[in-house]
């Protein structure tokens, strides 16, 4: 059965006479005549009874018409899936994001974006940096965001942001200003297990600065490092985000001298970035920027 013969199947249910669907899809009577006659000869079978001058479908008519409303409910999805990616939105995007960013940065992110695109359906997910390149190369992922990701020949990189690492103290500490990280052993320090790009370039400060700081608690997220800090184990040292997501609950101090670091997004280098992608990359950018 033909796409147009539905079409004329689904207009005389919807008007009761052939003349009625013929207006409903802007074609002439004889036209529409024509097309339920060849449907019902495609078919094999009647379509509809004539009954004072009306036409009544028959069983098997209902049971296409039945079936007919789910594919033209689908091809309407589609139409209106066109519209939205036409005017920048709908479809589905895969995000992945870091930890430290998905507290505070990601939700802003997406709420901004969703403000102006509310046909796009979001999955979102917390990886680290290493899980974060495998999605997006196994195609797992449309945009993944994280601190200064590994470099790969499958993945295009973009820095959306420089950010730093703070030192936090539990509440009440009486440093102030800037913290050097010899400054770090006066308490003891909750350290970062796992090689993510941040504790790497951490731990060369570190050797550059000839300082040795052995953890007495290893966590694998800044977050529960933070937590920690709250409930006055002792100081870490955290990106500037996570820290910025505490509200009072620990005392920042810049470190100096200062450990930057790239917020990048990466995307796979073997595939166009759509539009919709590329809109969310720069709500991320306007979050993080605010």
């Amino acid at each position: 059965m033909r796409l147009r013969h539905a079409e004329v199947l689904r207009a005389v249910m919807l008007s009761g006479t052939v003349s009625g669907a013929a207006q409903l899809l802007n074609m002439s009577q004889p036209a529409a005549t024509r097309a339920l006659q060849q449907a019902e000869d495609a078919l094999g079978f009647r379509l509809f009874d004539r009954v004072k001058g009306r036409l009544h479908p028959t069983p098997e008519a209902l049971a296409l018409h039945a079936e007919g409303e789910r594919v033209f409910a689908g091809l309407d999805h589609l139409r209106r899936l066109a519209r939205s990616l036409r005017a920048g939105g709908g479809g589905r995007l895969r995000v992945a994001a870091a930890p430290a960013l998905s507290l505070d940065i990601l939700p802003r992110a997406i709420a901004a974006f969703r403000r102006r695109h509310p046909d796009t359906v979001l999955e979102v997910e917390t990886l680290h940096a290493a899980e974060v390149a495998e999605g997006v190369l196994l195609r797992e992922l449309d945009l993944g965001f994280a601190f200064d990701p590994p470099p790969h020949p499958g993945l295009t990189r973009t820095d959306v942001a420089q950010g730093t690492l703070v030192a936090i103290f539990p509440p009440g500490h009486a440093g102030r200003g800037d913290c050097t990280l010899a400054d770090l052993a006066a308490l003891p320090f909750i350290g970062l297990r796992g090689a993510d790009p941040l504790g790497i370039a951490f731990e060369s400060a570190c050797r550059a600065a000839e300082v040795t700081l052995s953890p007495a608690v290893e966590v694998q997220t800044y977050h529960v490092a933070l937590s920690l800090v709250a409930q006055g184990v002792g100081a870490a040292v955290v990106d500037a985000y996570t820290a910025r997501s505490a509200g009072g609950r620990v005392t920042l101090r810049p470190l100096a001298p200062a450990i930057p670091f790239p917020v990048a997004c990466v995307q796979a280098a073997h595939r166009a970035p759509s539009a919709t992608a590329g809109r969310f990359v720069e709500a991320f950018r306007q979050a993080i920027a605010a």
